[in-house]
């Protein structure tokens, strides 16, 4: 199979084809406004750009590859007055059509005659259920970062995109999927480990049905992300908020002081943000760089701090009139600690419930030692007096041992910071850099290559903050590795086996991945009523995983760590895919859309096969001495996986206020990393407790339908109404073997399915009258085997149908802007341009299980 791979891979790349565009196409017919009559050679161009057609003998035109935003379109002709259209938009791979009408020119006249274009709320071409938000709608709504505006769109409860798993989703960047192959360990959404300011993009596509053949490994929705490139015009923006108010918080904000035996405090933020785009002083070079920093101080919560920031840039060089080259990046960095209740009541200070803890360490005759665990601000300073043995307390203790009556005569004293500190705190760093190279053949056909680089790390540990080995470096992790030399864990204490007393939490892991795409495309509007786009994607994907965890430490023969359980792998794997599409455009008569993808997964990637048991019941031959990995019985190599898929899109205007769509498809999406390689090896199994990964895991497949209606009430009203079902198989859950000698494992399995229907009612007004307004109800049932790969075994019962732990019936979303625009009759300077913006979002409640019901599965519904 491999040997194909390369020869494919190079004659492809020869071709030059695409995956995913961002960019849309302006077309139209011109004639003459007093006969009507086709005008053949009409110059028609956009404004401040090298992108123009001339029109044909039937007055029709065509710019294709047009970057989304809005542009002025410039029609010029000999004899007649010259035209130019302001306000087009142009939107993510949708067809703006711009008729036009000359007039002829007076002779003793040279001016130009100025319109402004029509933005027409109902799109004919708008086969999938998509909805766009435009940059300027970003900017008013109440919302931080562009997640949580897409999670405002029908048809979106929270990161479930039409029941689907959270999983399911992908996110693409100027045409150009992100996705971590091995996310599930991190639990990113779609794999999307990067963090998109909101004022670096232009426009943003929500897509929940319907997808085009260009879109692979993929299920349930689209994020497509238009990024802003940079004009001619330097532009700055400059955003800040903040929750710290000093001492004004508890006058402005009170609160009941605790939550149990918890903390409870002000969450302190504060948001930095910046924008900036222009010209970079080279000809047709043009920037744009936005950030996002988030700092916050503290949660509601002890230990909640995080520092996050993300950056987003973008170059774009015309490379004279027919090329341009795209060269962009971001950068994300996290930075967070968390709040785990049982390690919150013991620590010095207001924050703390008690700062002293005392025991017995062994409640019999023998003993007569009270252990002290004495919490303070900075151990240092009683390194003299840590663990010091004192006598005749001034107050005996009597102990209740075997109904007899101790006496307490000694002390011991240890001094101690707070468990809170002991948790492990976590990093989480990505980088995407990648360019295009993007040719125009002529107005009606262009070709692009992409190339993408991405590499992501995740840090989950437990610091070296005290430096007790010595060495000065407080920035290491403690060592698990009993082999290698490092400070080590301490062993876990606890009060009645649940408040945190002393020692380090219980887990490591140290995840890093690489990504190497390569695009290309060729897409050409072949014949008036076809616009034709073909394409291929490569990825190559390289995953470097170190989990371990632990139950406790055992210092009583050297350092041991109890129930070691250790996942370490490195492994590479390939997608590939291949599409053909049609967009047939007949008019006013009907559009359609016709397409077929190829998606090709193999998860031995470059390397050798990989193996796993064919014999479940006995999978384990010997352990090989110098890896620790597993020699199975009847070892099976991992094969490739591969699919065709069909997408059909119509859509029939049924009148110029009404259209009817409809979408059919099938698709396609490989398994995370985590389920395919999770201590495959069979590494340090115990008798309980083990999670397996399996290599010979089938990509999981969807087959969709969706119908939708919409009407125009206005010119600027718009109410759509869409049912869909979803049939989805071969979901990744979970099933328990066990081997002849006890030991237990949970290995991964396509034994998942699921079934997803619902019906979407959204509506839409433009700005007029001092007011905008977009909301959504939305209406479903999901169900399935269960709603995460996790969360049930397989038995008997398992093979029911349940409502899954995102199944929301009625979900609403509503947002309405004010304007105020030239003022109000009486303070017109004062009132002039103020907006405000109203967010208002309600849910159902979700279903939850009986305690202690066998069989119970999400039996129960939440109000």
């Amino acid at each position: 199979m491999k040997k194909w791979i390369l020869p494919v891979l190079t004659v492809l790349l020869m071709q030059a084809m695409l995956f995913a565009s961002t960019a849309g196409k302006i077309t139209g017919h011109i004639k003459t406004r007093d006969e009507g009559k086709p005008l053949m050679g009409v110059n028609v161009y956009l404004e401040g750009t090298f992108l123009g057609a001339t029109t044909d003998e039937n007055g029709y035109y065509v710019i294709v590859n047009v970057p989304v935003g809005s542009y002025n379109l410039k029609l010029s002709y000999i004899g007649y007055q010259t035209l130019t259209v302001q306000g087009v938009e142009v939107s993510i791979d949708l067809t703006t059509i711009i008729d036009a009408q000359m007039s002829p020119q007076v002779l003793e006249s040279s001016e130009s005659v100025i319109v402004i274009a029509e933005k027409p709320l109902l799109k004919a071409d708008e086969f999938s259920s998509k909805h766009l938000v435009s940059s300027e709608e970003m900017n008013v709504q109440p919302v931080d970062n562009i997640l949580a505006i897409a999670q405002n769109q029908a048809g979106v409860v929270g990161n479930n995109f039409r029941g689907g798993r959270s999983n399911e989703v992908l996110v693409v960047i100027d045409g150009i999927p992100v996705r971590d192959p091995s996310a599930a360990y991190t639990g990113d959404m779609g794999g999307f480990t990067l963090g998109v300011p909101k004022e670096s993009v232009e426009e943003m596509e929500v897509s929940l049905g319907g997808f085009s053949a260009e879109y692979g490994n993929v299920q349930s929705g689209i994020l497509n992300l238009a990024m802003k490139e940079g004009s001619d015009k330097l532009k700055i923006m400059l955003y800040a908020t903040t929750t710290d108010f000093g001492g004004l918080n508890d006058l402005i904000m009170d609160k009941e002081p605790w939550w149990y035996d918890a903390k409870y405090q002000h969450k302190l933020e504060n948001n930095y943000r910046f924008s900036i785009n222009g010209p970079i002083g080279i000809p047709n070079g043009y920037f744009s760089l936005s950030g996002d920093i988030f700092d916050k101080k503290q949660g509601y919560f002890l230990n909640q701090d995080e520092f996050s920031q993300s950056y987003q840039g973008k170059y774009t060089q015309r490379l004279g009139q027919k090329a341009k080259l795209t060269i962009g990046g971001n950068y994300t960095k996290r930075d967070w600690n968390y709040f785990y209740f049982q390690a919150g009541k013991y620590g010095f200070g207001e924050n703390y419930q008690q700062d002293l803890y005392e025991f017995v360490e062994r409640v019999d005759s023998d003993n007569d030692t009270l252990i002290r665990y004495h919490y303070v601000d900075d151990i240092a300073n009683y390194a003299s007096m840590q663990g010091k043995v004192d006598s005749l307390l001034n107050t005996r203790w009597e102990i209740n041992a075997d109904s007899d009556s101790v006496a307490v005569n000694y002390y011991q004293e240890f001094y101690l910071d707070a468990p809170i500190n002991h948790l492990t705190s976590r990093s989480k760093e990505s980088r995407m850099f990648y360019g295009v190279l993007s040719y125009s053949f002529s107005s009606k056909t262009f070709a692009e290559l992409r190339a993408q680089i991405y590499s992501s790390s995740y840090i989950n540990g437990m610091r070296d903050y005290a430096d007790r080995d010595n060495d000065g470096n407080t920035d290491e992790f403690l060592q698990w590795d009993g082999a290698v030399e490092g400070p080590r864990p301490e062993a876990l204490e606890r009060e009645y086996n649940f408040w945190w007393l002393r020692g380090d939490d219980r887990e490591y892991r140290n995840q890093s991945v690489s990504t190497y795409m390569l695009k290309g495309d060729l897409t050409s509007q072949l014949h008036k009523y076809h616009y034709v786009k073909s394409g291929f994607q490569f990825n190559w994907n390289q995953t470097d995983v170190t989990d371990i965890t632990w139950s406790n430490v055992d210092n009583s023969n050297g350092f041991v760590l109890n129930t070691l359980r250790k996942d370490i792998w490195q492994e590479d794997d390939i997608d590939f895919g291949l599409y053909v599409q049609d967009k047939m455009e007949f008019q006013s008569d009907l559009v359609a859309m016709v397409g077929l993808r190829f998606d090709y997964f193999n998860p031995n990637g470059f390397g050798d096969p990989i193996l796993y048991p064919g014999n479940l019941n006995n999978p384990i031959k010997e352990i090989d001495k110098e890896t620790g990995y597993a020699v199975f019985n009847e070892p099976q190599e991992a094969e490739p996986s591969w699919q065709f898929s069909p997408r059909i899109g119509i859509s029939h205007p049924i009148s110029d206020r009404d259209v009817l769509f409809f979408t059919y498809g099938h698709y396609f999406q490989r398994p995370d990393g985590r389920y395919l390689f999770r201590n495959y090896q069979h590494q340090s199994l115990t008798k309980v407790g083990n999670w397996v990964g399996n290599p010979a895991l089938k990509p999981e497949k969807t087959v969709a339908y969706d119908v939708s209606f919409e009407h125009l009430f206005t010119k600027n009203f718009k109410m759509s109404i869409t049912g869909y079902f979803k049939d989805v198989s071969n979901l990744v859950n979970n099933a328990r073997f066990i081997f002849p000698d006890g030991t237990e494992i949970s290995k991964y399995v396509n034994g998942d399915y699921a079934n997803i229907k619902g019906v979407e009612l959204a509506f839409r007004r433009l700005k007029t009258r001092y007011w905008s307004m977009q909301g959504n109800i939305s209406y479903s049932i999901a169900k399935g085997r269960s709603s995460a790969s996790g969360e049930q075994k397989f038995y008997p019962y398992d093979k029911k149908m349940y409502y899954l732990d995102f199944d929301r019936r009625i979900n609403t979303n509503l947002n309405l802007t004010l304007f105020s625009d030239k003022g109000t009759y009486f303070l017109p300077l004062v009132t002039r341009n103020w907006m405000m913006n109203i967010q208002f979002d309600y849910g159902a409640g979700k279903p939850w299980t009986t305690f202690g019901k066998l069989g119970a599965n999400n039996d129960r519904r939440l109000p």
